[in-house]
């Protein structure tokens, strides 16, 4: 047995010998180390993938391993001496966790090389807008653009070729911290002006070249353009002390536009027409509100003045006295036909406390389509204190009756909460002196047993009307 191993061992290293001249070398790991690092930084050229070259030593030779966000480089099997490897589709950005391994022909893998720190540089995007104070429609012919490139460049890398105009001729660029530059153009003639640079025109300080930049904004040149802006003024402002967070308040625009607001005000209007507009205040919490302002753009760009809202302050709501809830409700009348050919309609008006008769009137009701005649007392449940209301219809259509908050008293003092409804809607419809009423007959069964929640049912009338539906369906129809 000894003899056959070492016949065995034996073996082993006379093709040691053979193959590598040295027996220790068979069981050594290869030795790795970095002849020249990535020359720092890398510069990307617009539209190409970044490449790096990088030299490395190995004491032997074999297969090559990557790892870290180098990615994977050309040379896939090294040599026992000086090996270049080009690092391939490096993303812009600090390599710090780069490393390769080597391993040998008999499976020995090297101790992991780190590749020394390097950076790959992004080409210079940037952006072209107008000017902060410049309409997009303009009668001045000198028209200022801004250039923005997201990083510092080179000033002397940018020169009037570097631009490529459309619609007027390049006047001039200017920059404080050479990031920000001002560029005007004056127009050639009416009609639209705009510039982009072209790709690699300017450099950064590092050497990093420019992307090539999209279209700028657009400005249209026009002689007889408007050019001037709205005028804001307060017609009627925010109650000066309240308890209603979302106020009203009515301005004027000498011209339509879009709406800014600023401060702590906001709103769900976002444009406004010429003349008098009324906004409702997004929900307020209780505080005073000193900074609100608005301002108007109209289609031409044109920025009206800063209107300043005039100075509110909205308290938290009054507690009533007896610390209940002081509520209405108001429904059509039980007896009420709906639709009515009678302008003359009834409405019920429920209390859950006795009211203050001095505090309730006629003009406490917001009636749309129709006037409230005088509310009357009428017999009702323990706990309920009910009222009819006469309404006169103004004109066909829906008629509808309800009672804003803060109105009416109770016998205790207590200030009424908004009315609540089920059904304060009577359709009031002339009628033409037809008194032959629609004949309706079911044309389409529904299909029964059915699965579906929402079946089609289908049916004819002599007539078209108002539907009433009865029973336990209803439709939007």
């Amino acid at each position: 047995m000894s003899f056959i191993r070492n016949c065995v061992f034996t073996v082993v290293l006379t093709t040691a010998f053979a193959l590598f001249g040295s027996p220790i070398s068979v069981f050594a790991d290869p030795i790795l180390s970095e002849e020249t690092p990535v020359q720092s930084p890398v510069i990307s050229m617009p539209g190409m993938a970044s490449s790096a070259t990088w030299v490395f030593q190995s004491s032997e030779e074999g297969s090559i391993g990557y790892a870290g966000s180098c990615g994977t480089g050309d040379l896939v099997h090294a040599i026992a001496g000086s090996n270049t490897v080009k690092f391939l589709s490096l993303q812009p950005g600090t390599h710090s966790n780069c490393f390769i391994t080597v391993t040998s022909q008999l499976g020995i893998v090297s101790s992991p090389l780190r590749v020394r720190e390097f950076t790959v540089l992004a080409p210079l995007a940037m952006t072209i807008n107008r000017d902060s104070g410049q309409p997009s429609v303009t009668n001045n012919p000198l028209i200022n653009f801004t250039l923005t490139f997201e990083r510092s460049i080179d000033p002397t890398t940018l020169t009037l070729d570097d631009f490529i105009v459309r619609g007027g001729t390049l006047v001039g660029f200017s920059s404080s911290d050479n990031r920000i530059w001002n560029v005007q153009i004056k127009a050639d003639a009416p009609g639209m002006v705009t510039f982009e640079l072209a790709a690699c025109a300017v450099r950064d300080p590092q050497g990093a070249f420019s992307e090539h930049s999209s279209l700028g904004e657009i400005v249209t040149y026009d002689p007889i353009a408007d050019v001037t802006a709205p005028v804001l003024t307060e017609v009627t402002p925010p109650s000066a002390v309240d308890t209603d967070t979302t106020p009203n308040w009515t301005f004027n625009t000498t011209e339509g536009g879009v709406i800014t607001w600023g401060g702590a005000c906001s709103s769900a209007t976002t444009t406004a027409v010429a003349g008098d507009n009324t906004v409702t205040f997004s929900t307020l919490i209780p505080g005073t509100y000193t900074d609100c302002t608005i301002t108007i753009t109209d289609t031409n760009g044109n920025i009206s003045n800063i209107l300043r809202i005039s100075t509110f302050t909205i308290n938290e709501p009054v507690i009533n006295p007896s610390g209940k809830l002081f509520t209405v409700r108001i429904d059509q009348s039980s007896i009420q036909s709906d639709p009515t050919t009678n302008p003359e309609m009834r409405f019920t008006v429920v209390f859950n406390q006795p009211v203050d008769a001095s505090t309730f009137s006629t003009s406490d009701f917001v009636v749309i389509n129709g006037t409230a005649g005088n509310p009357k007392l009428i017999p009702s449940l323990i706990g309920e204190y009910t009222y009819s209301l006469p309404v006169t219809a103004t004109a066909p259509g829906a008629v509808t009756v309800s009672l804003p908050a803060n109105l009416v008293q109770s016998s205790t003092g207590d200030n009424n909460s908004a009315s609540t409804s089920i059904d304060n809607v009577v359709t009031y419809i002339v009628n033409t002196g037809d008194t032959t009423a629609p004949v309706v007959t079911e044309k389409k069964v529904v299909f029964t047993p059915n699965t579906v929640t929402t079946p089609n049912w289908t049916f004819n009338t002599t007539e078209g009307g108002v539907i009433t539906w009865g029973g336990a369906c209803s439709s939007a129809t």
